[in-house]
């Protein structure tokens, strides 16, 4: 459903989104409207289990896993090609993939997983925008309008300055032995990837989708 102007949760999000940018330079980002997703029941329950998962594992050293699994407000980028949350519009269209955000609230983010790795998710806006890629049937079904999601991330226990690629440390037999046999996907929840100014979790590639829970979508254009 669409946040309207005087909502101030829509001006949280704006601010969340706007503020994380981050480029002095092109694009300009324009904001046309704000969601806020109605996730069911059971995409929740997902969720939590996978939290209370992450919790059971963690040990008295990583106090952020046992408190909250580690939870992150996150970034994901996606291709929009609908016009959900238009006079009042609350149904996920049909486009498929060619509309990434319905596709995503509707199925998940297991289908964005790359095999050898996990879901990128970026602590600022603008990364998220960066690392988006699109083929050209999609740049043309969007008109140049992006959607960002902003989710809810239980990045457990992160393994810091790794490959984003679990089979890179899996074939690293030194790795191996010191771990007693364990590849990263087993004791580690999550992996960062490259480090931004502002934060060393600039990229963060967390191994299963239970653990992302998208809770707005912002829909903007660029202009070069």
């Amino acid at each position: 459903s669409e946040l309207g102007p005087d909502d101030s949760g829509r001006n949280i999000v704006e601010i969340i989104f706007q503020s994380s940018w981050l480029k002095k330079k092109s694009p300009v980002c324009h904001v046309d409207r704000i969601l806020k997703v109605r996730n069911t029941q059971r995409t929740i329950a997902r969720f939590e289990s996978y939290r209370e998962s992450v919790k059971s594992r963690a040990s008295r050293r990583n106090p952020r896993c046992v408190a909250d699994g580690n939870e992150l407000l996150r970034f994901y980028c996606t291709t929009f090609a609908c016009s959900i949350g238009t006079r009042g519009s609350t149904s996920l269209c049909g486009a498929g993939l060619l509309c990434g955000v319905c596709s995503t609230i509707r199925n998940g983010f297991g289908h964005k997983m790359d095999d050898g790795r996990g879901l990128c998710t970026t602590a600022t806006s603008g990364r998220a925008h960066d690392c988006m890629s699109a083929t050209e049937e999609e740049k043309a079904a969007s008109r140049g309008r992006r959607a960002m999601l902003v989710c809810r991330v239980i990045a457990g226990k992160v393994r810091m300055g790794g490959s984003s690629k679990v089979a890179d440390a899996e074939d690293n037999e030194e790795e191996q032995e010191e771990w007693g046999g364990e590849s990263v996907g087993e004791r580690y929840d999550s992996v960062a990837g490259m480090a931004g100014v502002y934060s060393n979790l600039d990229e963060l590639y967390v191994f299963n989708p239970k653990a992302i829970l998208p809770c707005f979508v912002v829909i903007y254009r660029v202009e070069e």
